[in-house]
């Protein structure tokens, strides 16, 4: 029976991409699977709902520099045209596609675009609602909000409005889905999938559904290996939820402005931390270097709400301390900016056990020098220094997830880290 069900599945794929493809859908799931390149779109959401979703068009997402591929196959095995029409790539998507490309033959459309990053995720999180956010591979499905998708509701992505001057994207021209601004239609508590909340692509939640019919061709190992994060809207506008302002006016919001940088910002961020409504059940103590300090100093970092059960160094609000987002608010790759050091000393024993992972501030916020780091390594200190405030989090050695308080003794170990490392090139790569 299971092998019944996968070939109707691989059959639904077959006859959703070959108005597109004709007879050439063996040769489409190689190049998609050698590039790890998703179909996003009307294509992706007939996947999912069936035939009562037109697909008028294929659109696909590339991870960098991975494009040749792809359109090799399109212009000489399917023998589609270049068609740009010279329009610029919609300002939603700027930051994230690196090169968009349409491709023509009759009446079918094909676009290509290629992420900034090696992954895909980064280009489907800026779609204008979150119906949009659907891919698939020949082998598997994923939807980011399925419990409204399947239902054919959309709510806007605030994060993409607010950098786009368009409003007709994606799901915004079906109108078979209803379309909602905010949570607010609930009439109760947005609970975990509260639009102000971050999500994490390779986490598991409500906020995910994750679909494999066909291991060879895995979405699965494609979202595992995300570092993306996103949240749909700074403010929640659900009158029903903890985190809408007028219920709550003691939830934080993040990255604070200005950064706490010295002692007084320090005790500003911890009063902040304890008083923060929805409470912070969890947290962990970690190694502060703040631009201005005259000292490492031990701060809180908390567990972020709804997060509890699942703890991962991702799930820290680090954000009360560095500034990770910078520019965009609405998305954060969590591997960049991050690197984890593994101390050796005969004379410490604690350093065999534990590593040390440092977080630093975006580029794009613009942070100030590190006048603490500067003094700390003297004139070892290299020649575009440290700029913003770092963060350091301590865990058990070869286990990223399994963290530890830092004490005391952990700032000299950190120390001595920063002063041996400060003058190689890749220290903050």
């Amino acid at each position: 029976m299971r092998e019944v069900g996968k070939h109707v599945i691989e059959q639904r794929f077959a006859n959703v991409v070959k108005p597109f493809v004709g007879c050439h859908v063996s040769e489409l799931r190689q190049v998609l699977d050698r590039t790890c390149a998703v179909i996003t779109g009307s294509c992706a959401l007939r996947m999912l709902l069936g035939s009562n979703i037109l697909a008028n068009d294929m659109n696909i997402v590339v991870p960098g520099g991975e494009t040749v591929p792809v359109h090799l196959f399109i212009t000489q095995t399917l023998e589609y045209q270049q068609c740009d029409t010279g329009s610029p790539v919609n300002d939603a998507f700027k930051h994230a596609v690196t090169r968009m490309t349409v491709f023509c033959k009759g009446n079918n459309v094909i676009t290509v675009s290629e992420s900034t990053l090696d992954d895909p995720f980064t280009v489907l999180l800026c779609s204008h609602t979150t119906a949009d956010m659907t891919a698939m591979t020949p082998g598997g499905l994923v939807v980011l909000y399925p419990q409204w998708t399947l239902n054919c509701l959309a709510i806007m992505n605030q994060g993409a409005l607010d950098r786009s001057q368009s409003h007709t994207l994606g799901i915004m021209r079906r109108s078979r889905f209803r379309l909602e601004r905010t949570t607010n239609f609930l009439s109760a508590s947005c609970e975990g999938i509260c639009p102000t909340l971050w999500q994490k692509v390779g986490g598991h939640g409500r906020q995910g559904l994750v679909l494999d019919w066909d291991e060879r061709f895995s979405i699965r190992r494609i979202v595992e290996t995300s570092h993306i994060e996103w949240r749909l809207s700074q403010y929640c506008e659900n009158t029903h939820c903890p985190f809408y302002a007028g219920n709550n006016k003691l939830s934080v919001r993040l990255p604070p402005k200005p950064m706490p940088g010295d002692l007084l910002g320090i005790r500003i961020q911890e009063g902040l931390i304890e008083h923060n409504r929805p409470a912070f059940k969890v947290s962990y103590t970690a190694v502060f270097y703040g631009t201005q300090a005259t000292r490492p100093y031990l701060v809180r970092v908390p567990v972020r709400e709804g997060r509890e059960e699942s703890i991962d160094i991702t799930q820290l609000q680090v954000m009360f301390w560095v500034n990770r987002v910078g520019s965009d608010v609405f998305m954060v790759n969590t591997k960049r900016g991050r690197k984890t050091y593994n101390p050796i000393s005969e004379t410490n024993n604690l350093a065999w056990k534990y590593s040390y992972t440092f977080f630093r501030e975006h580029p794009s916020a613009f942070p100030p020098p590190n006048s603490l780091i500067r003094s700390l390594t003297g004139s070892r200190y290299n020649e575009q220094g440290v700029a913003g405030n770092v963060l350091v989090i301590k865990h058990k050695r070869g286990n990223k997830d399994d963290i530890h308080h830092c004490n005391e003794n952990d700032i000299s170990c950190v120390n001595e880290i920063i002063r041996s490392t400060i003058e190689t090139s890749d220290f903050w790569d």
